[in-house]
């Protein structure tokens, strides 16, 4: 057999892999979702009142940041003036009341989610009023996590530990990279001493979790600068530590165009730097969860894995599949019953929808028989790296009816390129491939045969 593929010795491969796919935090991608009416949506809801025992996991979006990061790529709305808080918040709590009235019994929430924008620069007084008023209506189970993103430049004093006895138990910060050179280049400044004490200070509140976001491919970064942004974050030990691709990506986020693109690295350089981490990383004792995460061996996405029950939704690994993820506020993506909801991605919108009385869903998605069982073979892919493809198959057809007359074409290819071991009927990737988790999905995604190249350059992100 061949020596095993290394990245960063394989500039053709690179090259190949760089391809724009989906990210697969949902099959088919939010991209496919279609708009819809308000009764349609409502009739969607109205489902709950058959399903009442089961625990629903919550997503909150919080839109708004003090100042726009230059590489952003979130639905976030930049403002100096904290007071457009009021009547977001306002607004969410009339969202919320109207979801609460579909429930004929009161479900408990497994999962509560505060994601943005920036979470935590909420006044405090409204991020007391908004956890009361949704824990009130929708009880959080005695092992519910609850999760907030932060902005550690915006935190301010005693933030954290005020966080910490609402009822958050695990936090994530979005660090992204510790240089002051490539901090300068995106907007972001955030002194490495400054940081240390954050770590310090969310150790000792005893969050069940800590999360890092690291971002590769930053202006200005070099393998030498972000190996050292990683030393630094490993040594503060964060249970988990994402290492996401900058999507640059500027007609859809012009915000970007701040940003000099003659200083990005090239795509060897990401490349390097993805190994170089991953890498240094495994040999500090995390594990490989699957593309872009990493986690310590206790943490519970690395016992989901190991039990099977890990997943991917619209928030990234979870260490269960969730009969009804619900998305709330502005641009917010849920699950209800096996169909996609998605929010407006206005705020005008999202606003003048739940004033009239009607929840504010934009576009939704019921999947087919067939788009299920493909969701649940790219889920395998994305969190397991394993699947029989002939076995899930069997009942649409065979493998080249459910996947697409070209799946065995396009395995090969990923086959002969080292990436998966595939014998006509099993699939595993090799611990290479689980960089390229996105384009050994793609494989799988009849979808992707049908789209227009040039469309899909313009919608997804590269795959590396």
């Amino acid at each position: 057999m061949n020596k095993m593929l290394q990245w960063s010795d394989q500039k053709e491969l690179i090259q190949k892999y760089q391809a724009r796919v989906p990210r697969y935090t949902s099959y088919p991608p939010a991209t496919a979702f279609k708009k819809t009416s308000p009764l349609i949506a409502s009739d969607v809801y109205k489902s709950f009142q058959r399903s009442t025992h089961d625990p629903i996991s919550l997503y909150i979006h919080l839109p708004f940041c003090e100042t726009m990061c230059h590489y952003c790529g979130c639905a976030a709305i930049a403002t100096k003036n904290k007071n457009r808080w009021y009547p977001y918040v306002k607004t969410l709590k009339s969202e919320m009341k109207q979801l609460a009235s579909f429930f004929k019994n009161r479900p408990q929430c497994s999962q509560l989610h505060w994601g943005g924008g920036t979470p935590n620069w909420l006044p405090q007084d409204l991020a007391d009023d908004l956890f009361s008023y949704v824990t009130d209506l929708f009880p959080l189970s005695s092992e519910a996590e609850v999760a907030i993103e932060i902005d550690p430049k915006t935190l301010q004093r005693d933030q954290l530990s005020r966080l910490r006895a609402l009822g958050f138990n695990r936090v994530s910060f979005g660090i992204q990279d510790t240089s002051h050179e490539v901090q300068k280049a995106i907007g972001r400044i955030f002194p490495a001493e400054e940081m240390n004490k954050l770590f310090l200070e969310a150790h000792d509140l005893k969050f069940k979790s800590i999360n890092v976001d690291l971002i590769y491919g930053l202006p200005r970064q070099t393998a030498e600068s972000f190996k050292q942004t990683v030393i630094e974050v490993i040594n503060m030990r964060p249970q988990r530590i994402s290492l996401f691709g900058y999507a640059h990506v500027p007609w859809i986020k012009p915000h970007q165009l701040l940003m000099n693109a003659s200083e990005l690295p090239s795509s060897t350089d990401r490349i390097i730097m993805f190994t170089m981490a991953a890498d240094l990383l495994k040999e500090s004792g995390y594990e490989h969860l699957g593309l872009d995460h990493f986690v310590l061996p206790e943490d519970t996405l690395a016992q989901a894995k190991q039990n099977g029950s890990l997943y991917r939704n619209f928030q990234g690994y979870s260490v269960r599949k969730s009969q009804n993820l619900i998305g709330l506020g502005m641009s917010a993506i849920g699950e209800v019953q096996g169909t996609f909801l998605a929010n407006h991605r206005r705020l005008g919108k999202y606003q003048a929808s739940i004033s009239v009385g009607h929840m504010p869903i934009e576009r939704v998605y019921k999947p087919s028989k067939s788009e299920r069982a493909i969701a649940n073979s790219i889920n395998e892919i994305m969190c397991h790296g394993k699947l029989d493809l002939e076995n899930l198959s069997m009942s649409f057809g065979g493998v080249k009816s459910l996947y697409g007359v070209s799946v065995f074409q396009k395995l090969e290819a990923l086959r002969a390129d080292q990436l998966i071991e595939f014998d006509g009927r099993h699939l595993k990737v090799n611990p290479i491939g689980r960089y390229v988790l996105r384009h050994i999905a793609a494989a799988l995604d009849p979808m992707i045969e049908t789209e227009a190249s040039e469309e899909s350059q313009v919608q997804y992100s590269r795959g590396i």
